[in-house]
């Protein structure tokens, strides 16, 4: 077990590279000049001192970003600057963000806490409810009240997120029945912890939905399966049985755990928007609206570390619970 976990460790390097040069890339993309948009900014605002040299400032901005060479202003090639941002970042230098603006280090770690403790209680709740409510109906599989919640479940999956987020808005908070805060909570604004309850469900609920269909499916398997069937034909007690059951879904139920963490950050963008909560979602998406490439850069490196790094704790509890998964890799 310990060398396939090193061993999926040191596999990672490689996919972290391929990612964020693929996002590099993306960005790269983009049909504007950054340097460009923010001197027009700063001129609309009129933040450049009188007889400023456009040309000359506009130049040491794009050094800045590092988009032209320092010493000869000449534009620089997409590897290279990719190979300076990795440089960069091996010292600890995150990149450059626009005048003004705090570093991108500071800002993910104010945006973290928020962030952490919604996508957390999310999954509890979503685990919670989903884990018990699967195995009900896994044990029910095929009947009215299994197909009811199946046909349930397809409908809540089919709305989505902001708009699941805007209906919680407005029923219990805003101009509903304000049972919570309309404003999620992030550290230091003011806002109680009940200001987590609408962003949490907002998220909880869609991955309920997922964790139930999931486990319920893993159950209905394990039921049918000719172990099962023979224990029951060999008059083995109901509790005994169900245990093995339980036992034998619970290896694929362990892949969910590497799939958290793409929808819980996909969610947490929509939700961080809908609730005006200052965390890493709302902070992705106005990264990406302002072309914030050191922004985006370090979003995308901490997001894919924590999704592949799940992943790997996916396969390591699916070889515990299985041997069988181990021998055939």
């Amino acid at each position: 077990m310990l060398a396939f976990v090193v061993r999926r460790l040191l596999l990672m390097l490689p996919s972290l590279l391929g990612i964020t040069f693929v996002t590099f890339l993306f960005a790269d993309l983009a049909p504007s000049d950054r340097a460009a948009i923010e001197l027009s900014r700063l001129e609309s605002q009129g933040e450049l001192a009188q007889g400023t040299e456009r040309e000359s400032l506009l130049r040491a901005m794009r050094v800045r970003y590092g988009t032209h060479d320092a010493v000869t202003g000449e534009p620089l090639g997409l590897v290279q600057r990719y190979g300076n941002w990795m440089q960069g970042l091996a010292s600890g230098d995150w990149g450059s963000r626009a005048p003004g603006q705090p570093a991108v280090g500071a800002s993910i770690r104010e945006a973290l806490p928020a962030t952490l403790l919604l996508g957390l209680a999310s999954a509890l709740l979503a685990l919670a409810y989903g884990i018990p409510r699967g195995v009900a109906l896994g044990m029910r599989a095929g009947n009215r009240v299994d197909r009811l919640a199946a046909a349930g479940s397809m409908a809540a999956l089919a709305m989505p997120e902001f708009l699941l987020a805007t209906v919680l808005l407005l029923a219990f908070g805003g101009a509903g029945l304000q049972w919570v805060p309309s404003t999620g909570w992030s550290p230091g604004r003011g806002v109680s912890p009940a200001g987590l309850v609408l962003p949490v469900l907002s998220l909880a609920i869609p991955l309920a939905l997922v964790v139930t269909r999931f486990v319920r499916e893993a159950v209905r398997r394990a039921r049918t399966a000719p172990f099962a069937v023979a224990l029951e034909g060999f008059g083995i007690e109901p509790a005994h049985v169900r245990q093995r059951m339980l036992h034998h879904a619970s290896a694929p139920v362990a892949t969910l755990v590497g799939g958290f963490v793409p929808m819980l950050v996909g969610g947490s963008i929509v939700v961080e928007s809908v609730y005006a909560m200052e965390g890493l979602g709302r902070l992705a998406w106005s990264a990406a609206m302002g072309q914030d490439t050191a922004m985006v850069m370090a979003l995308t490196l901490l997001v894919g570390t924590a999704t592949l790094l799940g992943t790997t704790l996916s396969d390591v509890l699916q070889r515990a619970l299985d041997p069988r998964a181990g021998a055939t890799s």
